[in-house]
């Protein structure tokens, strides 16, 4: 087994994942969610599953306790490339050049504005006269919104979900934090010398990769990283939160293995 854990934007997938939980019964506004899950400590509330998935140096912490640092692989996307992920899996597994395609799924699309909005609403109501969750999954969850990807299609003028300005730089700050523990923690495990900042270590690899943005970020590298309890530079975070703003990229996962 290798894990993959492949990173963006965490200002990208926020409105991503709210819409996600709206399309499991989440009743919460954008805005009134991102207070819950940005500014209002122990920042659990409504969705705990949220910074388990995406406090990214964390879960490149525990997956590397658990397969071994060195069956772990960290990857930064560039959503602007859609080819570039495919690349990554055909260079990591040996494969031709356009051997792998993504696959269209309409039922993986997400929900716009519009659609959210209106389902939101509809949770709202539903739970409002206590119905049963199997009524729900059945009618709502596996039934109208699956229509709904199925049969509408947005267009460029549909609204996308807005993240606000102050959410967008706490997300930043976050992900700038994560990336600077991942690089740092993938740099401590090298055997022969400590990494720099820009890591010219080859064995720790922690360089742009072809198809990753020309931001400063850690590319393509494998994660060997010696994880124990108390490791220097796993130290205790106030909230997802940090207090300086760093410009450098902002971070957010998928996991793949």
């Amino acid at each position: 087994m290798h894990v993959l854990v492949t990173l963006r934007p965490l200002a990208r997938i926020m409105p991503s994942q709210w819409q996600q939980y709206v399309q499991n019964g989440l009743r919460m506004g954008y805005e009134d969610w991102l207070e819950h899950m940005l500014r209002k400590p122990p920042y659990e509330k409504p969705n705990p599953s949220f910074w388990q998935r995406h406090r990214h140096d964390r879960l490149v912490e525990r997956w590397a306790r658990i397969a071994g640092p060195e069956r772990v692989t960290v990857v930064v996307v560039d959503d602007r490339d859609r080819g570039g992920l495919m690349h990554t899996f055909e260079t990591l597994l040996g494969l031709p050049v356009n051997f792998l395609h993504p696959a269209a799924d309409t039922a993986n699309r997400s929900l716009t504005l519009a659609e959210t909005e209106m389902l939101r609403n509809l949770n709202v109501e539903f739970r409002g006269n206590g119905l049963p969750e199997e009524l729900y999954s059945r009618l709502v969850r596996n039934g109208a919104v699956l229509h709904m990807k199925n049969t509408c299609s947005p267009t460029s003028r549909d609204v996308k979900i807005p993240t606000p300005h102050w959410a967008a730089l706490a997300a930043g700050e976050i992900g700038a934090e994560m990336a600077e523990r991942i690089g740092t923690l993938a740099c401590a495990s090298s055997a022969t010398r400590p990494c720099s900042r820009r890591c010219p270590n080859s064995r720790c690899r922690l360089g742009r990769s072809r198809g990753s943005p020309r931001k400063r970020r850690p590319g393509p590298c494998t994660a060997r990283l010696p994880l124990p309890p108390q490791h220097p530079s796993v130290r205790p975070l106030p909230g997802p939160c940090t207090r300086r703003r760093r410009k450098s990229w902002s971070g957010c996962s998928d996991t793949a293995f």
